[in-house]
């Protein structure tokens, strides 16, 4: 998929949720931020999810309060897309998180 059929997918679906891999760093957190921000920003709805909680040393970078938990229960809405960033291979991502990406398949 080339960047500009990137931009058509994503401009023509609503509802995303976005993952990182399980025990996420800075850089999962941080790129799940940066794109939930974004689809925000565009009139999406979206939210970002970690699969237990938001590891407290990187608290600081959800400003916005866009995480939310999967253990916690219920997504705020049922998404169309389910996207994972920070990484390239999907036996990182947790149950929780595979559970939702065969959902959204």
């Amino acid at each position: 998929m080339t960047l500009d059929e990137l931009a058509v997918y994503l401009r023509s679906r609503d509802d995303f949720l976005v993952v990182s891999h399980d025990g996420p760093d800075a850089d999962g957190i941080g790129a799940s931020y940066a794109l939930v921000s974004a689809l925000l920003t565009l009139g999406k709805r979206a939210v970002a999810a970690v699969a237990d909680a938001l590891p407290p040393k990187f608290s600081f970078i959800d400003q916005a309060g866009l995480f939310v938990s999967l253990a916690a229960g219920d997504l705020p809405f049922k998404p169309q897309v389910a996207i994972v960033v920070d990484t390239h291979d999907l036996s990182y991502v947790s149950a929780r998180v595979e559970a939702l990406l065969a959902w959204a398949a």
